[in-house]
């Protein structure tokens, strides 16, 4: 799979690497299961807050943008970790 083998080459293969998957228990969980059978870690994207979105454009690098400025002031214990 290519986005493991980018984030592999990125992370000099770090195994601990957290993989934050918007969908993780639902569209996005063929995708969870792949990583988490790699070895790494996982966790469910949080809920962004609507009301900053709205009127503003969506594009996939943006919505990548959101997620992690979601994600990245959690402590990991808070974010939730999808059953695999």
């Amino acid at each position: 799979m290519r986005a493991i083998s980018w984030v592999s080459r990125h992370t000099a293969a770090d195994a601990d690497t957290l993989w934050v998957i918007e969908g993780a228990a639902s569209y996005g969980a063929i995708l969870t299961g792949i990583v988490a059978a790699h070895g790494y870690p996982v966790a469910e994207a949080p809920r962004m807050n609507a009301k900053n979105r709205r009127g503003v454009g969506k594009s996939d690098a943006m919505h990548t943008f959101r997620i992690a400025a979601a994600a990245r002031p959690l402590l990991v214990k808070e974010l939730r970790r999808p059953r695999l």
